[in-house]
């Protein structure tokens, strides 16, 4: 669904309310998604409106994996993947081939 924000305002109740006049949702500020910025925010960022400095990061939790345990799991899935996906591409090219489209 596409909606014009030019025919949106907000209540001082949180409520988002289309100028049709129905509640579209309740508003609140999600990190790393969206944040209703004050105008004294957007001036202290001197009126730059680069969605970054307002809405943040999302906070994520620690799964307690240490980084090099779990970048050591990545890069093995990922290695395995790649030989997987040159297996695969050697399949479509000999299919090709039997079709009369090799190169």
């Amino acid at each position: 669904m596409v909606i014009n924000v030019s025919t949106i305002f907000r209540t001082g109740q949180g409520e988002t309310i289309h100028n049709s006049g129905f509640i579209i949702h309740h508003y609140e500020d999600k990190p790393g998604f969206c944040k209703s910025a004050t105008l004294e925010e957007i001036t202290s960022h001197q009126y730059v409106l680069t969605p970054g400095r307002y809405v943040g990061v999302e906070e994520l939790e620690d799964d307690g994996v240490p980084f090099e345990e779990k970048m050591g799991e990545l890069t093995a899935t990922l290695y395995q993947q790649m030989k997987e996906g040159a297996e695969l591409d050697a399949v479509i090219r000999r299919n090709l081939e039997v079709l009369g489209y090799g190169g």
